[in-house]
C-alpha cells in the first residue's frame, strides 16, 4: 500500500513564517549576547552635567578704632563635566591692609581641560596664573600637560592623579626672571560626604629642574548646602615657592569660612 502524505492548508506557509521571523531576530539576539562598549554615561564614576557648575564667595572683614584694618576674600570654582572632557577652573585672592599698609596682595587663577581617552585614562592640558607683589612675584606663568590615572571611579567619589610636563615663566620686581621646563605631578579628589556636602581636594608639585625652583599649589574645601543656592564652605589655600628673595617666606596658606553662592 502506498501511503499518502495529506498537505494541511497553512501549515507550509506558517512554517515558512517562522523561519524568516527566525532570520529577522537573530541579529538582536546576537547583539544582546555580544558585549558592547558602554556609553560614558553608563559606566563612568559621573554623571554627565554638560553644564557649568560650582561655587562663588565673597568676604570682607573691616576693623576701626585701635586698629584699623581691612581684609578682603575672593574664591571661586567651576566645573564642566560631558561624555568626553572635562573642564576645572579654580580662583583664590586676598586683598588686605593694616593702618594703611598694605599686608596681603595675591591672587591665583588655574584650570585643566581633560579629554577621556577610556573609562580610567585622560590625557589634559593645564594653566596656572600666580601675582604676589608683596612676594616679589609679579607675575608667575605655568602651562603643562600630559595623563592622567582615575584611581577612583564611583559616583560621588572620584580620585585621578596625573604626571606630565610644564614650562614655567616667572617675572620677579627685584630678582631675577627665570623660565624653563618642569615636570607636573598632582592629584584632584571629589568626595560626596552626604547628599548635602562634597569634600574637594587638589594639589600640583613642580620638583624643580634647572633654574627653575620647586614649587607646590595644595587646596581643599568643604561645602555644605544650606538654603536654595547658598552654602556654607570652609577652603584651604597652601602655596609653597622655593624662589623667593630674602626676607620672604617660602609658604603662604589662606583659610577661609563663609556663604557662598552655588550655580
Amino acid at each position: 500500500m502506498q501511503n499518502k502524505t495529506h498537505r494541511i492548508p497553512g501549515a507550509q506557509d506558517a512554517a515558512r513564517l517562522v523561519t524568516l521571523a527566525a532570520c529577522a531576530f537573530a541579529p538582536a539576539a546576537f547583539a544582546q549576547s555580544s558585549p558592547t562598549l558602554a556609553l560614558p554615561t553608563e559606566s563612568w564614576g559621573w554623571q554627565e552635567q554638560d553644564k557649568w557648575t560650582g561655587t562663588v564667595g565673597l568676604g570682607a572683614t573691616v576693623s576701626r578704632g585701635n586698629n584699623d584694618s581691612t581684609t578682603l576674600t575672593a574664591n571661586g570654582d567651576a566645573q564642566k563635566s560631558t561624555q568626553v572632557d572635562r573642564i576645572i577652573i579654580k580662583a583664590n585672592a586676598v586683598r588686605s591692609s593694616t593702618e594703611g599698609a598694605r599686608t596681603a596682595n595675591n591672587a591665583l587663577l588655574s584650570g585643566r581641560y581633560e579629554e577621556n581617552l577610556n573609562r580610567n585614562t585622560f590625557a589634559f592640558l593645564s594653566a596656572d596664573l600666580q601675582r604676589d607683589p608683596l612676594a616679589d612675584l609679579t607675575l608667575l606663568q605655568s602651562y603643562g600637560g600630559g595623563f592622567g590615572r582615575r584611581v577612583i571611579n564611583e559616583q560621588g567619589n572620584l580620585l585621578n592623579f596625573y604626571a606630565g610636563v610644564a614650562y614655567t615663566i616667572q617675572n620677579n620686581i627685584v630678582a631675577e626672571d627665570r623660565k624653563g621646563a618642569d615636570l607636573l605631578l598632582g592629584n584632584d579628589w571629589t568626595y560626596n560626604l552626604s547628599e548635602n556636602a562634597v569634600f574637594k581636594q587638589s594639589l600640583a608639585y613642580y620638583p624643580g629642574f634647572g633654574e627653575n625652583a620647586r614649587r607646590a599649589i595644595f587646596q581643599s574645601s568643604v561645602t555644605s548646602k544650606l538654603v536654595g543656592p547658598l552654602a556654607l564652605q570652609v577652603s584651604y589655600l597652601w602655596k609653597y615657592n622655593g624662589d623667593v628673595t630674602a626676607g620672604v617666606s617660602k609658604t603662604d596658606s589662606l583659610l577661609t569660612a563663609g556663604v557662598t553662592v552655588k550655580f
